[in-house]
């Protein structure tokens, strides 16, 4: 996924900042396309289920007129399985739609993630930041002491 740092050495700011770039352009990007995917799933719902109430309706027609004519058995048999072919084919759209809403799911999962590592690399590096302030602090002082030293060595000699 991304840039593998071996063990004992760290990730410059750069590329640490362009790896967060990366990644968040990526969750936008997918994003994008669940948008999309969403949008062209409602659109196909809508298309699929005008045409699905023209064949329901255009069903119950042929059922009146088949009541009307007299038509066999076996004509109203036919209309019955194109039904349940329509109904299959919805059922099939409402479980293609669960999985695209899971895999929605998943993906704000992982953005969560992303997220969340995100976080706590910004407080790993804020507390080293504060780790090498301490340090040079400590440092500061100590070569002072050693400075002070050195020249009550000298007053000395």
């Amino acid at each position: 996924m991304g840039t593998n740092i071996p063990a004992n050495q760290f990730m410059t700011l750069s590329k640490f900042m362009e790896e967060e770039k990366r990644l968040q352009q990526k969750m936008e990007n997918l994003q994008q396309d669940t948008t999309l995917l969403r949008h062209d799933m409602d659109n196909s719902f809508v298309v699929l289920s005008a045409q699905l109430q023209q064949k329901l309706d255009l069903l119950d027609q042929k059922l009146a007129d088949i009541d009307k004519n007299n038509v066999t058995n076996q004509d109203v048999l036919k209309l019955m399985e194109k039904n349940k072919v329509l109904e299959q084919n919805y059922y099939k759209l409402q479980n293609e739609n669960t999985m695209l809403q899971n895999k929605y799911s998943k993906v704000e999962n992982e953005l969560q993630l992303v997220k969340n590592n995100t976080k706590h690399l910004d407080e790993m590096q804020t507390a080293l930041y504060n780790n090498v302030r301490t340090n040079f602090s400590i440092q500061g002082r100590e070569s002072a002491v050693l400075r002070n030293k050195s020249i009550l060595v000298e007053k000395e000699i």
